[in-house]
């Protein structure tokens, strides 16, 4: 089976082209570089790093500097994970890109050196600023369909439309909305964008991501999308094509599975506004917002926590506390690491958004692939690792 090819190319703030490193475990041989990672995430930033012997002459065009002591900087330059798969039929294509923003020197014992560059995934930007408008404010209060709305959050605060001006992030542009997802009313001002996005993402449902659209040769490019239910396909048992990860079928290892419920909340009461008899409280359960109904699983399951708010309407109210329920649910977390099969080839069969079938220990488990990690060591050993989570 033809051998999986990875390439980092390495843009200035310009997009021009300055550094490429290929192969990987074999030096100078192999292009500089030594081994390598990246992080490519749904809705989080994201993060990578890359190991470079330490007497690679590139390193002085790549490393960050101290601008205040009046020398260049390379902050932010874009650093760019590029990858053939022949067996896969997968000609070079971007699969993840990088902002410059860490960086690492490291002697070992025999003197030699080495340079660890690492940064975060584009989706850095939307934690670059809040909601910096007062509350009640068109800018801070909205009301329509999640994706509408979280993408006026970013034009407004990142995108072309922020105000003043030093908010926009330059070459950053925002999807036309499609207007999916749930009707969302609220109001959040000075909120962390970030924070916010993942809420609506959550309440649409739908997930989000700010996409590199350069042509890898040209000025830089960035776009926040957003799609409906989930980023990717439904892959799982039943659909065609269908992705089946198993230990059985020879394209699954080292799989943890947990399954906890330690810190589970299944009740919240909210507390209101107002003293005594005029006082409004509620109570909602796990079963109101949809989850799985747990308290009769045993005599002793009901946990149940409290939170105040200012928020007087029941709607508002009722926000509060499913945010907590939701927060604090039983939690299911499945790790493994993927073996390249004929049928479920990283990047052809399945990538990030994409909903797949675990089976494990004689179950099914359908699963939403929430962010995939790449790795190839110092010996050229590549590992594929998904980030699952419970549909």
């Amino acid at each position: 089976m033809a051998e999986t090819l990875y390439q980092i190319r390495v843009r200035n703030t310009d997009g021009e082209r300055i550094a490429t490193f290929s192969g990987g475990g074999r030096g100078r041989a192999g292009g500089g570089m030594q081994a390598f990672s990246y992080r490519k995430r749904l809705r989080t930033p994201g993060q990578w790093w890359q190991q470079i012997i330490g007497n690679d002459e590139r390193i002085a065009i790549l490393e960050l500097l101290d601008a205040a002591a009046g020398v260049e900087t390379h902050l932010d330059f874009i650093w760019e994970f590029w990858r053939r798969d022949p067996a896969g039929g997968l000609d070079w294509y971007r699969d993840f890109s990088g902002l410059h923003r860490h960086d690492g020197f490291v002697d070992d014992s025999e003197g030699t050196e080495t340079y660890i560059p690492r940064g975060r995934g584009l989706n850095d930007l939307l934690g670059a600023e809040p909601i910096r408008y007062d509350k009640g404010t068109t800018e801070a209060a909205k009301n329509g369909a999640a994706e509408t709305v979280a993408k006026a959050y970013v034009d407004e605060n990142i995108g072309p439309s922020a105000l003043p001006i030093a908010r926009i992030m330059p070459n950053l542009t925002v999807q036309v909305t499609a207007g999916t997802g749930a009707t969302w009313e609220g109001d959040r001002a000075n909120k962390p964008l970030q924070d916010v996005l993942q809420e609506l993402a959550e309440f649409a449902p739908g997930d989000y991501m700010i996409v590199d659209t350069s042509t890898g040769n040209d000025t830089p490019a960035f776009q926040f999308r957003w799609k409906a239910n989930q980023w990717g396909t439904d892959k799982t048992r039943g659909n065609d094509p269908a992705v089946i990860f198993g230990k059985q079928r020879n394209n699954a290892q080292n799989i943890r599975y947990t399954y906890s419920r330690l810190d589970e909340v299944n009740t919240c009461y909210i507390i209101g506004q107002g003293a005594g008899t005029v006082r409004r409280d509620i109570t909602r359960t796990a079963a109101d917002i949809g989850l799985i109904a747990t308290q009769a699983d045993s005599p002793w399951a009901r946990r149940a926590v409290s939170r105040a708010t200012r928020d007087f309407a029941t709607a508002a109210m009722n926000d509060t506390a499913d945010r907590a329920l939701y927060e604090m649910r039983p939690r299911r977390v499945i790790q493994l690491d993927v073996k390249q099969s004929k049928s479920t080839r990283y990047g052809r069969d399945w990538d990030v958004g994409d909903l797949v079938t675990l089976e494990h220990r004689g179950r099914d488990y359908d699963q939403k692939v929430m962010g995939v990690t790449v790795t190839v060591s110092a010996g050229g050993e590549i590992t594929i690792t998904p980030e699952l989570q419970d549909i």
